[in-house]
């Protein structure tokens, strides 16, 4: 596994491979602001508890109802497939 690069040494290599622009004075700014409150980037425990963490727990809770709604709605099919077979033709 690689090891993880930060932020300066991205900005150093495409600034010598000529692939990126300097950044303003505007992004690095707020890229300065966002180091300062998580120190470890998008990766940082806290960011990871404050940005991410809720999202992801409501997105497993959609995830689980819309696995009940779709099993009820398999459910509800079968039952007119049998319904149906039953009574073909009314």
């Amino acid at each position: 596994m690689s090891e993880l690069r930060s932020h300066e040494q991205v900005d150093q290599s495409r600034r010598k491979s000529g692939r990126g622009k300097r950044l303003g004075r505007g992004p690095t700014r707020c890229r300065a602001k966002f180091l300062r409150f998580f120190p470890g980037g998008f990766r940082d425990e806290t960011y990871l508890d404050w940005e991410r963490g809720y999202k992801e727990q409501a997105h497993e809770r959609w995830q689980e109802q819309l696995g009940r709604a779709e099993k009820a709605w398999q459910k509800a099919e079968k039952q007119e497939k049998k319904e149906e077979a039953v009574a073909p033709g009314t």
